[in-house]
């Protein structure tokens, strides 16, 4: 059996020719994708988000691996807990274990509020020729107030004393 990049002779009957045998292995394709998660939480990615269409393989095939290309420039993505490092190859098993999480920064929000490059990897050890990219959407929701004014104040008696707030709402506290 020849193998790839082989110079080999056939026969076929009479006829005779030199020839090389090719290595017909292609590069995977994968998908741009866009995913949203809300304000302060966390997405784990899944193997379901890097499909990949694989000359041997097939269509919407999930990858050996994942390199992650470039980072989010806002937020913070990690495997097992740590954070990735651009050029890092994540194996499928790792993510289909639930340990490559995308987290974004605390109260960050906006329509394609992230993106990071990645490129699957095949059986073969082969990376998409072209990188693709994953963009987060995050939606913000409503915070709680938070109490902002000196937890003590200091009145005098028979006054009134008034906490005003940007909005022109105030509480007041009278000592009757």
């Amino acid at each position: 059996i020849a193998e790839p990049n082989e110079t080999v002779q056939l026969n076929i009957g009479s006829a005779s020719a030199v020839g090389t045998i090719v290595d017909t292995d292609t590069p995977p394709e994968g998908r741009d994708l866009t995913l949203g998660t809300q304000e302060d939480t966390s997405i784990t990615l899944a193997l379901t988000h890097f499909k990949m269409n694989d000359a041997e393989q097939g269509i919407d095939q999930a990858p050996s691996s994942v390199r992650i290309d470039t980072l989010p420039a806002a937020g913070l993505l990690t495997l097992n807990g740590a954070a990735v490092s651009a050029g890092q190859v994540v194996s499928a098993a790792d993510i289909a274990a639930g340990l490559l999480v995308y987290t974004p920064g605390h109260d960050g929000n906006g329509v394609a509020y992230a993106a990071f490059t990645f490129s699957v990897g095949d059986a073969g050890g082969l990376f998409d020729l072209a990188p693709n990219t994953l963009t987060i959407d995050v939606t913000p929701v409503n915070d709680a107030p938070v109490h902002q004014l000196p937890a003590t104040q200091s009145m005098a008696e028979d006054s009134t004393l008034v906490f005003s707030s940007a909005n022109g709402n105030a509480l007041r506290v009278s000592d009757v």
